[in-house]
C-alpha cells in the first residue's frame, strides 16, 4: 500500500513537471539563419525580405552635408496577414543598437520601421538589430522574433547587412547573434 501511493505520488508530480514545461513553451527553437553580405551606399539603397514588405535600407544626404541612415518598408500597396517591427529607443524612436547575446523578444519596444533612423549604430562595429515578424492567419497574431547584424561606418557612408536570423518558434525569444 505504501509503496503505492509512492507511485501515485511520482506519478502525479511527473505529469505536474512535464505540463508546466509545455505551459512555459519551452518548445525547441526554429531558427532560420541567412547570411546576407550586402552593402548600401548613398547611390545604392537595398532591401531584405520582411513578413509581407520588404525591409528597405537607405543612406540619404542630410540639408547640413551629413548623411543620414535608415531603415523603411518599401511603398508598395499589398495586403496581407503580416507586418514587421523594428526594437526602437524609447526615448527617441530611433533604432536600438543591440550587442550579441542580447534577448530579443515581447518585452522589446517594438515600433514600425516607416523611415526611422539607424545613425545610432555609426562607427561602433557590427551590432545587431531586433526585429519582430507577426502574422495574423487565422485572425490571431503570431509574433515571431530575430535579429538583423549590421555594420555602419561612423561617417554613415557605407552601410553593410551582414546577416540574420529569425526563430520561426511562435512566441518564443531569440538571442542577438543565435543561429541554432
Amino acid at each position: 500500500m505504501k509503496t503505492l501511493k509512492i507511485f501515485y505520488v511520482a506519478a502525479i508530480v511527473s505529469v505536474l513537471s512535464f505540463s508546466c514545461n509545455v505551459f512555459e513553451g519551452l518548445q525547441p527553437d526554429s531558427i532560420n539563419y541567412t547570411e546576407i553580405n550586402k552593402t548600401i551606399t548613398l547611390s545604392n539603397p537595398d532591401s531584405i525580405n520582411g513578413a509581407c514588405k520588404d525591409l528597405v535600407f537607405e543612406i540619404r544626404e542630410t540639408d547640413s552635408f551629413e548623411n543620414t541612415v535608415i531603415i523603411k518598408e518599401n511603398n508598395e500597396f499589398i495586403l496581407c496577414d503580416g507586418f514587421n517591427n523594428i526594437i526602437a529607443n524609447i526615448d527617441d524612436g530611433k533604432v536600438l543598437p543591440l550587442d550579441e547575446n542580447q534577448k530579443i523578444s515581447k518585452y522589446g519596444n517594438w515600433d514600425s520601421p516607416s523611415g526611422i533612423c539607424l545613425d545610432e549604430f555609426a562607427g561602433k562595429g557590427e551590432k545587431y538589430i531586433g526585429y519582430q515578424s507577426g502574422s495574423c492567419p487565422s485572425g490571431v497574431t503570431n509574433y515571431y522574433y530575430g535579429w538583423i547584424r549590421i555594420e555602419l561606418s561612423s561617417d554613415k557612408n557605407i552601410l553593410k547587412i551582414i546577416d540574420r536570423a529569425i526563430n520561426y518558434t511562435e512566441g518564443k525569444y531569440i538571442k542577438a547573434g543565435q543561429i541554432e
